[in-house]
């Protein structure tokens, strides 16, 4: 199919589109929901109160449980929104003819990578901006159902018993990595497993399915997130963090 197409347009669409779909990817999420609330229906920056740090969890300690909830919201679908609408783009429109299935998936993959970028360093504000976690379960947890249930269970588990968001994050990223790479690894080694495994991406091979990308992706957000989380770390590890609630 792509041999009967103009070589130039195949390359230049299999050069540009993964660099775009970061780019659209980083741009969106870069959106400070945070900020914009606290200032527009609070005439307050949560970076001036509390972690200083423009997130969900912030806005809770500092505003409120309503401000705080709709900004983590807003966090996750900044996060999905991208996601979907370049797979939508990639997937349904004259694109998909041009793209090899591997830049394809890595394409749609990176979004997510530039999604948790523009979060965690924002261009609004100065390339700085939260910590993550809401994007990044934004991502995981519409694209890969198994992510979705275990992440679920870890996150409020660790918070239940600990009392401690940042560490049912660091957790449920970590685990999230292991998991993607444990699927990948099975699904490559043991043939018998790919149909389960590709039913886990959106109950449909055609539309989602297993590829490099998707570990990969995940292990570079997971070092991003924790990252952003090494003062939260240092502290749990001293056994200095704080309860939350």
């Amino acid at each position: 199919m792509l041999n009967d197409l103009n070589p130039t347009l195949v390359y230049a669409a299999n050069s540009l589109i993964p660099i775009l779909s970061l780019l659209f990817g980083y741009l969106w999420a870069s959106i400070p929901n945070a900020v914009i609330i606290g200032k527009i229906f609070y005439k307050k920056d949560p970076r001036d109160f509390g972690s200083h740090n423009p997130g969900g969890t912030n806005v809770i300690r500092t505003l409120g449980y309503l401000p705080g909830v709709i900004v983590i919201l807003l966090d996750m679908i900044k996060s999905i929104a991208p996601f979907w609408i370049m797979f939508s783009i990639l997937k349904f429109t004259e694109l998909n003819n041009y793209l090899y299935n591997d830049v394809l998936n890595l394409s749609i993959w990176i979004t997510a990578f530039g999604c948790i970028l523009g979060h965690c360093y924002s261009i609004f504000l100065k390339f700085k901006g939260g910590k993550g976690v809401a994007t990044y379960m934004g991502t995981l947890g519409t694209s890969n159902i198994f992510q979705l249930i275990f992440g679920f269970i870890t996150f409020i588990t660790t918070i239940s018993v600990k009392k401690i968001v940042s560490l049912g994050s660091i957790l449920v990223s970590i685990f999230a990595c292991l998991i993607s790479w444990i699927l990948f690894i099975t699904y490559s080694v043991y043939p018998a497993s790919q149909e389960i495994i590709n039913l886990m991406f959106l109950y449909n091979p055609e539309l989602l399915s297993m590829h490099w990308s998707y570990p990969l992706i995940v292990t570079l957000m997971t070092f991003i997130l924790l990252f952003r989380h090494k003062e939260n770390i240092q502290r749990l590890i001293k056994n200095e963090e704080k309860v939350n609630y």
